[in-house]
């Protein structure tokens, strides 16, 4: 795409540059742009914009105060063993949306619904070229719960598609995006991700109706970046997250927090800290204790949690990964950190992004997805089976709480064949 782009500026005038431009452009954004706007404050923690009911959040900054325990964090757990058929690859799993009803859980060619205590029910849309398949539904899906609708986008026919509960397609629109995110029936945000972060005229994030008409988009004031100046693509998608009905958008490798009001983009928190990178750093390999927000590949709602309490910032650098735990009622900061924590990555990164469950199973708690204000985390059959022992063991030490006999008759049963066990926290 950039040769493409180097190409034409070499070779054309200006008015065909311009042409190049909007026709690169129109590859990578949605449908129809009804207004374009670039009135969002810089992302600069000096700016006038940031006044005293604006957070500062100083998680890029050296912590010493450990803890661990879910329970510090943790309103409820619940575990929900997935039906043995079909067999089901965790690594494949793109999202997991609750209903209260049903279990949703998509990859990147297949929609199965479960109802709510793991029991399978239906694949919904099937692989193919005809008007009611898919090709590619990579991107999460994203559920309409007053409608009963499940949206998903074929990135490969560019089109969004509904389907009822029942299975039904009940409407397709052009989307030319990669991320989105359903706000409400009416709404959908499609927003930045690695494709845009070069283009000229960068998007930030784009507000559309539910039929995919545009109606307002933001510019980037961080974007474009050069592709010399990246060694790599850096997170995949921005974070967009929900706690109750409010929404929040960061941008990847700025500092700004933005809720989102209507069509609207409000400054809500700053994040700050001595490790904090400026954008072109969050594409360098080699970057020391400087510290960025992160995301398991493919699954972007694995970076950012909140609750009414806390906010939860899943960070790396070059020697550990970790969570950052920020408690909103005292302003306070802590982080998980294990002495003997494993070594992974190519860098050999110490990996500390879990908690551990002191509650009901003494399992690792490492949330990966999250829905209706709950994160998730999935177990494969064989860590259970590996475990079992000690999961049964912690059970006996702790039995009082209302999951532990479920858990208990699910440990017992487990066998390496079986799907895999969600692990469904509720945060305080």
């Amino acid at each position: 795409m950039n040769l493409l782009y180097v190409d034409f500026i070499n070779i054309l005038n200006m008015r065909k540059i311009l042409f190049a431009l909007i026709i690169i452009s129109a590859l990578f954004s949605c449908k129809k742009v009804v207004s374009r706007t670039m009135d969002v404050p810089p992302d600069d923690s000096s700016s006038e914009y940031y006044a005293n009911d604006i957070t500062a959040i100083p998680i890029y900054s050296k912590c010493t105060n450990y803890n661990n325990n879910l329970s510090e964090i943790a309103s409820d757990v619940t575990f929900i063993l997935l039906e043995a058929n079909p067999p089901i690859n965790e690594f494949h799993i793109c999202n997991i949306e609750f209903t209260d009803e049903f279990l949703f859980l998509s990859e990147m060619n297949r929609i199965m619904q479960f109802d709510k205590n793991g029991k399978y029910i239906k694949n919904i849309g099937r692989v193919g070229m005809g008007p009611e398949e898919f090709i590619n539904i990579i991107a999460p899906l994203q559920i309409d719960r007053i409608n009963n609708l499940i949206y998903v986008n074929d990135i490969n026919r560019q089109r969004m598609m509904a389907y009822h509960f029942d299975g039904k397609l009940k409407k397709t629109f052009s989307f030319k995006g990669v991320a989105y995110k359903l706000l409400n029936p009416s709404k959908i945000a499609a927003f930045q991700s690695t494709f845009d972060r070069e283009m000229a005229d960068c998007p930030l994030i784009s507000f559309l109706d539910s039929d995919g008409e545009v109606r307002k988009t933001y510019l980037s004031h961080n974007y474009p970046i050069a592709k010399e100046k990246k060694e790599h693509f850096g997170i995949e998608i921005n974070p967009l997250w929900n706690n109750r009905k409010d929404f929040y958008y960061l941008e990847f490798g700025a500092d700004t927090i933005f809720r989102i009001s209507g069509d609207s983009l409000i400054p809500a928190r700053v994040l700050t800290g001595d490790l904090k990178m400026g954008i072109e750093e969050h594409y360098r390999i080699n970057t020391g204790s400087k510290l960025s927000v992160s995301a398991y590949i493919q699954r972007p709602n694995s970076g950012i949690f909140e609750s009414d309490r806390y906010l939860i910032f899943r960070l790396s650098n070059d020697y550990e990964r970790f969570f950052m735990i920020y408690d909103k009622n005292n302003k306070q900061l802590y982080r998980t950190f294990y002495k003997n924590a494993k070594e992974v990555g190519r860098g050999k990164e110490k990996a500390m992004t879990y908690f551990t469950d002191d509650i009901v199973s003494g399992l690792s708690f490492d949330p990966q997805y999250q829905s209706e204000g709950k994160a998730v985390a999935i177990i494969p059959a064989w860590e259970i089976c590996e475990k079992k022992q000690e999961i049964l063991d912690f059970i006996n030490k702790n039995p009082n709480h209302n999951q532990s006999k479920h858990l208990k008759s699910v440990v017992q049963k487990m066998t390496d064949d079986d799907n895999p066990l969600l692990m469904i926290v509720s945060f305080k």
